[in-house]
């Protein structure tokens, strides 16, 4: 029997929880469906916008919440990432922009998406988006997302795979191995060497 799933939700874990609910819900248009409390003092809240959920907690009672975020918990998320659709990435970007979101959150939230085009990271520069280290950034995710694709692809040709079972197949070789997606995929890529994943 196969197992039916009706949608998939993440939760995590925030420093601040007025300002991460003011970023989904006042700046992405998620809507507060469901909170722990009443009023704007919650330690988890449900967020939803068309087909997308999203779960958030709070990472510290409000007694023992630090001054500012633990540099080593936030690390160990590092490898953690969240990609929206949008067919309209320009659209997007000027909306965001016209909302006051940072250039550098901006481009964050665009790099993951993984469909930045090089004339849109032009595009990006000329609109003041000029921080070489920023760039540089968006052009390694655009590289990596090209790369963890074609490792996809390499696999779906030798092994007979869909494309889903191809990524498992990748993710559970880099768990295996205790290596980042993009290292596998990489490795993958340059030598052609499908047993990688075995």
């Amino acid at each position: 029997m196969r197992l039916e799933l009706e949608g998939f939700t993440p939760l995590l874990q925030v420093f601040d929880m007025r300002t991460s609910v003011a970023f989904y819900r006042d700046l992405l248009g998620f809507e507060l469906v469901e909170r722990s409390g009443a009023g704007d003092d919650f330690d988890w809240a449900l967020l939803r916008r068309e087909s997308a959920a999203l779960m958030l907690n709070t990472a510290y009672e409000v007694p023992e919440r630090p001054p500012a975020p633990d540099p080593a918990r936030v690390a160990a998320h590092d490898d953690v990432g969240l990609f929206f659709g949008c067919r309209d990435v320009r659209g997007a970007y000027a909306q965001l922009r016209a909302q006051g979101v940072a250039d550098r959150e901006l481009i964050n939230s665009l790099a993951a998406e993984g469909v930045i085009s090089r004339e849109l990271v032009a595009s990006l520069a000329a609109e003041g988006v000029s921080d070489r280290k920023e760039i540089e950034e968006i052009k390694v995710a655009l590289i990596t997302a090209r790369r963890i694709g074609a490792a996809i692809g390499i696999v779906m040709a030798t092994r007979s795979l869909t494309e889903d079972e191809a990524f498992i197949a990748l993710r559970e070789a880099s768990k295996r191995s205790n290596r980042k997606l993009r290292e596998v995929a990489d490795e993958l890529c340059r030598s052609g060497d499908v047993t990688l994943i075995d």
